[in-house]
């Protein structure tokens, strides 16, 4: 396939239990890409339970092409105290990396905007990597605003002492 064919035929959906192996691909990729772990182990099975129920609490956007799954985008809605309203929180938003410059990123990102204002939701926030300019080079065209904040984490596995 050439790359200029993929974002000639590119379609975005709502990815199924069925896809869940191809999203746990794509999640290895993605963190390959952003040079951080990954561990698979489970990751289906809690995706799962994420993205079916009587209320999902995952939504998880598929670029397919005729060929192949070449991107996601994933999102929960969720709760701000300062704004006393929702918001949509993006948490992952991956291209192969051989297709950037294709629309495909900007197919996947609008079909977040548009999940969010069906939700009713004041805004949509993400992060990425600082050292990832291109990510913030596209957002910002996108004409997203950046926050000058630092992301944390904190394990909370019952083996680790404090």
């Amino acid at each position: 396939m050439k790359n200029t064919e993929a974002a000639n035929k590119l379609t975005i959906r709502v990815a199924t239990v069925d896809d869940l192996d191809l999203v746990t691909e794509l999640c290895a990729a993605h963190a390959a890409f952003e040079q951080v772990q990954y561990d698979p182990s489970g990751q289906k099975d809690r995706l799962a339970l994420a993205i079916t129920g009587y209320t999902p609490r995952l939504t998880i956007f598929l670029a397919e092409t005729e060929c192949a799954v070449v991107g996601y985008a994933s999102a929960t809605l969720e709760y701000s105290t300062w704004t006393a309203a929702e918001f949509l929180h993006m948490d992952c938003l991956y291209v192969d990396e051989n297709l950037h410059g294709q629309g495909i990123g900007r197919d996947l990102f609008t079909a977040v905007r548009n999940f969010a204002i069906e939700l009713g939701a004041s805004e949509i926030q993400w992060q990425t990597p600082d050292w990832n300019a291109a990510a913030i080079g596209f957002y910002r065209s996108l004409g997203a605003k950046d926050r000058n904040k630092f992301r944390f984490s904190f394990s909370t596995s019952s083996d680790r002492q404090r």
